[in-house]
């Protein structure tokens, strides 16, 4: 997706009061500007004159016609004022009508489990020999635990059944903020079932499960399970859903590609999700399986379809 095609997100970024702030010359014709373009003398990226720099009016995007460099409208302003991502999106929000910053909100203080968690067992683990995974090593890598008969999560007059589920604790920042429960019996529902809100510090729908494992690229999953078959490198959305949360933490960790990777059948939720990374990330890809979802792939077969997407 090129970033001189229009986001929607910013089209209401006022280009030119950010500019006009910022003393940032410009020009709208002349010489090397384009129609719905604006020039600037020199490129923050390679420093070449004549305004090969351009900046759409439409998306914001730029491209710089020496060196090729092309990005979104936060890493223009992340380059021009050589700030952070995360200072970037602020300040375009001052020249913004409607609501692109945020607040990342912390709902407690503590994570409470819910009662009778123990130690993977032989129920827990067969599910996972089921599923191909190897019991130990996904125990060992992402802390998985369990529970049996009986467990009950109480807390602030709210009661949620966790019996026979794996506990699958949600990490960010060398932290866990949340957990959500997997089934393992293939008998009760729903499938997972996520800690609520007011028993952990972060809500699971606004966290990226596995993201500490993630550099400067990444694959986006559905699920948890797609992760483990997939590894570092991979984060989970819980689901085909994204909060704006979600695309906050993605929009501030400096990614230079997504590629987003749902199960088969979900290649319309798949593009939807990148035209609104298009907006914050520089390289915003959708990969397709034939059928199924990458939990169901070999390790070989995993293994080769990321390297294919992010090399790794």
């Amino acid at each position: 997706m090129r970033s001189n095609k229009t986001s929607y997100k910013y089209q209401q970024f006022d280009i030119f009061k950010f500019l006009d702030k910022y003393d940032i010359t410009y020009r709208e014709s002349g010489k090397n500007v384009g129609s719905q373009w604006i020039g600037l003398e020199e490129c923050p990226f390679c420093g070449i004159h004549g305004n090969h720099f351009g900046i759409n009016i439409q998306s914001k995007g730029y491209s710089c016609w020496g060196c090729g460099e092309k990005g979104t409208p936060v890493t223009l302003v992340k380059e021009l004022l050589k700030t952070t991502i995360g200072d970037a999106v602020r300040i375009i929000n001052e020249f913004y009508d409607g609501e692109l910053e945020f607040e990342i909100k912390e709902t407690g203080n503590v994570v409470i489990m819910p009662s009778n968690v123990m130690d993977l067992m032989q129920s827990g683990g067969k599910y996972l020999k089921q599923r191909n995974f190897d019991p130990l090593f996904i125990r060992d890598k992402y802390k998985i635990q369990q529970t049996s008969h009986h467990s009950i999560l109480e807390h602030n007059g709210q009661k949620s059944d966790f019996s026979y589920r794996l506990i699958i604790p949600i990490i960010m920042h060398n932290r866990i903020v949340a957990y959500t429960g997997r089934d393992y019996t293939g008998k009760r529902n729903p499938k997972y079932r996520h800690v609520f809100i007011e028993a952990c510090i972060i809500p699971p729908s606004s966290c990226l499960y596995n993201i500490d494992s993630v550099k400067d690229k990444c694959i986006i999953v559905e699920g948890m399970t797609d992760v483990w078959r997939l590894g570092d490198g991979a984060i989970s959305l819980q689901g085909i859903q994204h909060t704006k949360e979600q695309i906050r933490y993605l929009a501030e960790s400096n990614l230079k590609k997504i590629v987003i990777l749902f199960d088969s059948g979900k290649e319309k939720e798949a593009t939807k999700l990148a035209k609104i990374l298009t907006g914050v990330i520089r390289k915003v890809q959708v990969a397709y399986l034939p059928e199924g979802d990458p939990g169901d792939l070999s390790d070989i077969e995993a293994l080769k379809i990321k390297h294919q997407l992010i090399g790794g």
